[in-house]
Protein backbone atom coordinates (compact mmCIF):
# COMPACT_ATOMS: atom_id res chain seq x y z
CA UNK A 1 0.00 0.00 0.00
CA UNK A 2 1.51 3.17 -1.11
CA UNK A 3 2.04 6.12 1.27
CA UNK A 4 -0.79 8.73 0.85
CA UNK A 5 0.57 12.44 0.70
CA UNK A 6 -0.81 15.12 3.01
CA UNK A 7 -1.40 18.40 1.25
CA UNK A 8 -1.14 21.41 2.64
CA UNK A 9 -4.62 22.29 2.84
CA UNK A 10 -5.25 18.72 4.85
CA UNK A 11 -2.89 20.31 7.34
CA UNK A 12 -4.61 23.07 7.88
CA UNK A 13 -6.80 24.08 10.84
CA UNK A 14 -8.64 26.87 9.82
CA UNK A 15 -10.56 27.64 6.48
CA UNK A 16 -8.34 30.03 4.43
CA UNK A 17 -10.30 32.97 2.18
CA UNK A 18 -8.33 34.62 -1.01
CA UNK A 19 -9.21 37.67 0.31
CA UNK A 20 -6.86 40.60 -1.55
CA UNK A 21 -6.50 42.64 1.80
CA UNK A 22 -3.87 45.49 1.70
CA UNK A 23 -0.98 45.56 4.12
CA UNK A 24 1.28 47.59 5.44
CA UNK A 25 3.97 45.73 7.16
CA UNK A 26 6.92 47.00 9.87
CA UNK A 27 9.60 44.65 11.59
CA UNK A 28 8.88 45.26 15.37
CA UNK A 29 10.84 47.75 16.61
CA UNK A 30 11.51 49.32 13.10
CA UNK A 31 9.96 52.76 12.53
CA UNK A 32 6.93 54.14 12.92
CA UNK A 33 4.45 52.57 15.54
CA UNK A 34 0.83 51.85 14.33
CA UNK A 35 -0.78 54.31 16.39
CA UNK A 36 -0.43 56.96 14.16
CA UNK A 37 -3.52 59.33 13.42
CA UNK A 38 -2.92 58.97 9.84
CA UNK A 39 -2.51 55.19 9.99
CA UNK A 40 -5.61 54.29 7.73
CA UNK A 41 -3.76 56.68 4.41
CA UNK A 42 -1.53 54.20 2.61
CA UNK A 43 0.87 56.51 0.39
CA UNK A 44 2.62 56.34 -2.97
CA UNK A 45 6.17 56.18 -0.86
CA UNK A 46 5.18 52.76 1.10
CA UNK A 47 4.29 51.63 -2.29
CA UNK A 48 7.96 52.45 -3.90
CA UNK A 49 9.45 51.28 -0.37
CA UNK A 50 7.54 47.57 -0.83
CA UNK A 51 6.39 48.58 3.33
CA UNK A 52 2.89 47.54 1.38
CA UNK A 53 1.45 44.14 0.28
CA UNK A 54 -1.83 42.47 -0.87
CA UNK A 55 -2.78 39.07 0.89
CA UNK A 56 -3.44 35.95 -0.96
CA UNK A 57 -4.99 34.35 1.57
CA UNK A 58 -5.94 35.24 5.11
CA UNK A 59 -7.49 33.07 8.27
CA UNK A 60 -8.76 33.13 11.77
CA UNK A 61 -4.69 31.98 12.49
CA UNK A 62 -2.25 33.80 9.87
CA UNK A 63 -2.21 35.42 6.63
CA UNK A 64 -0.52 34.94 3.54
CA UNK A 65 1.50 37.78 1.07
CA UNK A 66 3.73 38.06 -1.02
CA UNK A 67 6.37 41.17 -0.76
CA UNK A 68 9.87 42.20 -2.32
CA UNK A 69 11.15 42.36 1.27
CA UNK A 70 12.75 39.35 2.72
CA UNK A 71 11.77 38.34 6.19
CA UNK A 72 13.51 35.84 8.08
CA UNK A 73 11.76 33.50 10.03
CA UNK A 74 10.53 33.67 13.35
CA UNK A 75 10.42 37.66 12.85
CA UNK A 76 8.55 39.76 14.70
CA UNK A 77 5.87 42.31 12.47
CA UNK A 78 3.49 44.66 13.03
CA UNK A 79 0.91 44.41 10.23
CA UNK A 80 -2.07 46.70 9.59
CA UNK A 81 -4.60 44.62 7.58
CA UNK A 82 -7.05 47.04 5.75
CA UNK A 83 -10.35 46.09 5.39
CA UNK A 84 -13.51 47.42 3.19
CA UNK A 85 -15.43 47.12 7.00
CA UNK A 86 -13.26 49.63 8.69
CA UNK A 87 -12.22 53.33 8.53
CA UNK A 88 -9.28 52.17 10.29
CA UNK A 89 -7.08 48.89 9.80
CA UNK A 90 -6.46 46.06 12.04
CA UNK A 91 -3.75 46.29 13.79
CA UNK A 92 -1.67 43.25 14.30
CA UNK A 93 1.53 41.52 15.45
CA UNK A 94 2.72 38.71 13.96
CA UNK A 95 5.20 36.23 13.57
CA UNK A 96 6.85 34.97 10.42
CA UNK A 97 6.61 31.00 10.28
CA UNK A 98 7.04 29.89 6.41
CA UNK A 99 8.52 32.26 3.47
CA UNK A 100 9.05 30.72 -0.33
CA UNK A 101 11.54 32.44 -2.36
CA UNK A 102 10.36 33.03 -6.03
CA UNK A 103 12.06 34.69 -9.26
CA UNK A 104 10.36 36.89 -11.16
CA UNK A 105 11.60 35.63 -15.30
CA UNK A 106 11.10 38.37 -16.85
CA UNK A 107 13.18 40.85 -14.54
CA UNK A 108 14.76 38.30 -12.34
CA UNK A 109 14.46 40.22 -9.15
CA UNK A 110 12.98 37.80 -6.29
CA UNK A 111 9.73 38.39 -4.31
CA UNK A 112 8.71 36.56 -1.39
CA UNK A 113 5.45 34.40 -0.44
CA UNK A 114 5.51 35.20 3.29
CA UNK A 115 2.98 32.97 5.47
CA UNK A 116 2.62 34.87 9.05
CA UNK A 117 0.43 33.32 12.52
CA UNK A 118 -1.41 36.49 14.21
CA UNK A 119 0.00 36.33 17.98
CA UNK A 120 -2.33 39.55 18.66
CA UNK A 121 -5.45 41.63 17.08
CA UNK A 122 -6.46 44.97 18.25
CA UNK A 123 -10.30 44.07 17.44
CA UNK A 124 -10.36 40.72 17.77
CA UNK A 125 -14.13 40.33 17.84
CA UNK A 126 -14.26 42.51 14.57
CA UNK A 127 -11.95 41.05 13.11
CA UNK A 128 -13.42 37.20 13.58
CA UNK A 129 -16.45 39.02 13.07
CA UNK A 130 -15.37 40.18 9.13
CA UNK A 131 -14.03 36.03 8.98
CA UNK A 132 -17.55 35.15 9.57
CA UNK A 133 -19.09 37.17 6.98
CA UNK A 134 -16.38 36.22 4.01
CA UNK A 135 -17.74 32.05 5.38
CA UNK A 136 -21.20 33.20 4.90
CA UNK A 137 -20.36 35.08 1.13
CA UNK A 138 -18.10 32.10 0.42
CA UNK A 139 -21.21 29.25 1.50
CA UNK A 140 -24.16 31.72 -0.33
CA UNK A 141 -21.79 31.21 -3.99
CA UNK A 142 -21.82 27.90 -3.21
CA UNK A 143 -25.00 26.92 -2.59
CA UNK A 144 -26.46 28.68 -5.27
Amino acid sequence: MKNKKITDSEKRKYLRFDYPFFIRIRKKGGKGGLNRKEQSVITFKEFKENNISISKNISVEGICFTTSKDYPLNTLVLLEVFSPTRKVPFNMLAKIRWRKERVIKSSLKCIYDIGVEFLKIDADGEFHDLLEQLVNSKLEKILL
